[in-house]
């Protein structure tokens, strides 16, 4: 008698045998490619994460530096303010509290003549705020013609030329000390 043996899968062909072949030395072949593909993905959403990282920094850094920046001009303002109140005032403190606020100033215009009097850097102050001399007069209780006399004289002091207006000259210096 004959007993039916028969598999639950068929034996392999030789076709399906290349197939098996031909797919391992694939995968073997393309599973490197496939793992450093891979790899570069993962670095470069790393590398974006870092990218965003820094730049969450950067914002939290500008961030910073406006608000330091907004609380400076508030000081500066104020102190500009408490500056027009002293000068007004013909406040005695002026000099002083106008030193601490623009300190290169007077070093600046000391470094041109330093045989400058305290009375005409505080003069040359005064002028830095653009008022007129009628106004610096009245300020100061003295004449006008004794201002335009000491205008003369420190332009000549700090050898401001004749065609240059000394008030824009006297702010210049300060600007370029701020």
């Amino acid at each position: 008698m004959k007993i039916n043996t028969f598999y639950l899968s068929s034996p392999p062909k030789k076709n399906d045998q290349k197939l098996y072949i031909m797919a391992s030395i694939c995968l073997i072949v393309f599973s490197p490619s496939i793992y450093l593909y891979l790899k570069t993905i993962r670095n470069r959403n790393r590398i974006i994460v870092d990218k965003e990282s820094h730049l969450e920094t950067k914002r939290f850094i500008i961030e910073e530096k406006d608000s330091e920046t907004v609380l400076l001009r508030t000081r500066l303002n104020e102190s500009f303010e408490e500056l027009l109140r002293l000068a007004k005032t013909n406040n005695s403190e002026f000099l002083a509290r106008f030193q601490d606020v623009y300190p290169a100033f007077t070093e600046r215009l000391l470094k041109i003549n330093p045989n400058l009097a305290t009375s005409e850097l505080r003069f040359c102050a005064l002028l830095t705020f653009n008022f007129t001399a009628k106004e610096i007069a009245q300020f100061t209780y003295i004449t006008h013609r004794t201002v335009e006399n000491k205008k003369t004289r420190i332009r000549k002091r700090l050898h401001i030329p004749p065609d240059e207006n000394i008030n824009i000259w006297l702010r210049e210096q300060l600007k370029n000390n701020i």
